[in-house]
């Protein structure tokens, strides 16, 4: 489970990578669309992820709890809008969350990049997911977020062959924005292309100057939390070993992980902003000592994009020491919520 967990993550990062007109290729139109991102300020979004899974017989013989656990989240459905304002680091998410038979609401909303709380009926209080600090929240460079784009996206367009990346033109969409006709760029990948993708982007991502200068912060607490001193060289050789530990990680889930299907959409408009974009995702696990002692996942994810640059309001509550908790004391009842659902 542990490889099954490293590969989604890792998988993340490739997947945000994707999302966010006369005769352009399918790889040119990339370009100018993933460019028109970074010069957004404010859009609004919605979104629906439908997560499968679903274990073999073989494998419920064997690791029953497992089979129950993986069974609880079969199925789960996350909805939702937000708004955000890029500039002001500020953005309003509205979500609900439906599994097993339950649906859980819940609210969250960022004022700063130091400034993450999460609202929900089913919760007495604001959980503060940032720890306070008093230092100041650091300011997005979008010039330098711009550079590591370009490399990202130069990289893609270098890597995709014309087969797995194809243009449909004029394609009918229906948005809050009013009906139009847009370009649709669909990307099949086969399952060893995945991992190629994924590695290749590991070290163009932590590699960049500036992804560096903004993880610095978080490698130094953790270094504290450790008992290291956190000079300056040892957050370095911490975040040296960030590239080489992920693609590890990434050769270790092969042993485990197939790719069954894997592929993406975005719908772009006339001024290039991507108003649609999916992900569907299909992959395998199975124990390498007993093959037919599986799990298999299915991924459906669907983000509409709208009222691009419109202004957009967000506003945190009022926040006191007796109506917060902390994230460790959140996880704490997280933990205790879901070991009650699982029966464990």
């Amino acid at each position: 489970m542990k490889k099954i967990i490293s590969l989604i993550l890792i998988l993340a990062l490739a997947l945000f990578s994707f999302t966010g007109c006369k005769s352009e290729t399918p790889k040119e139109l990339l370009v100018k669309a993933s460019e028109k991102a970074l010069t957004l300020k404010t859009m609004s979004t919605d979104m629906n992820l439908t997560l499968g899974v679903e274990a073999s017989e073989a494998m419920k013989t064997a690791e029953p709890e497992t089979a129950t656990f993986l069974q609880t989240i079969n199925g789960v459905k996350l909805t939702g809008s937000m708004i955000q304002d890029v500039v002001a680091t500020k953005a309003d998410m509205k979500m609900q969350l439906a599994f097993n038979g339950m649906t859980i609401d819940f609210n969250m909303m960022m004022d700063g990049a130091q400034k993450i709380v999460l609202q929900s009926p089913l919760l007495e209080k604001i959980v503060l997911l940032t720890p306070e600090t008093d230092e100041a929240a650091p300011v997005l460079d979008k010039e330098k977020m711009k550079t590591l784009n370009k490399d990202v996206t130069t990289y893609l367009t270098t890597f995709l062959t014309d087969a797995e990346i194809t243009l449909e033109k004029n394609v009918a969409y229906k948005g809050k924005d009013g009906d139009s006709k847009i370009k649709m760029l669909t990307i099949n990948l086969a399952s060893d292309r995945v991992y190629e993708l994924i590695n290749g982007i590991i070290p163009i991502v932590y590699g960049n100057a500036y992804i560096q200068e903004i993880m610095m912060p978080t490698l130094k607490a953790q270094l504290e939390a450790q008992g290291a001193e956190a000079t300056d060289a040892a957050i370095k050789a911490e975040m040296d070993k960030l590239p080489a530990m992920l693609q590890d990680a990434l050769v270790q889930s092969k042993e485990v992980m197939t790719f069954s299907a894997m592929t993406l959409k975005m719908g772009i408009d006339k001024s290039y902003n991507t108003v649609t974009s999916s992900v569907n995702l299909g992959m395998t696990a199975a124990n390498p000592d007993a093959p037919d002692q599986t799990v298999d996942f299915t991924m459906d994810y669907l983000l509409d994009s709208y009222a691009f640059d419109k202004p957009v309001t967000v506003t945190l509550p009022e926040m006191t020491p007796e109506n917060t908790m902390s994230m460790e004391e959140f996880a704490m009842q997280l933990m205790m919520s879901l070991m009650s659902i699982t029966g464990q």
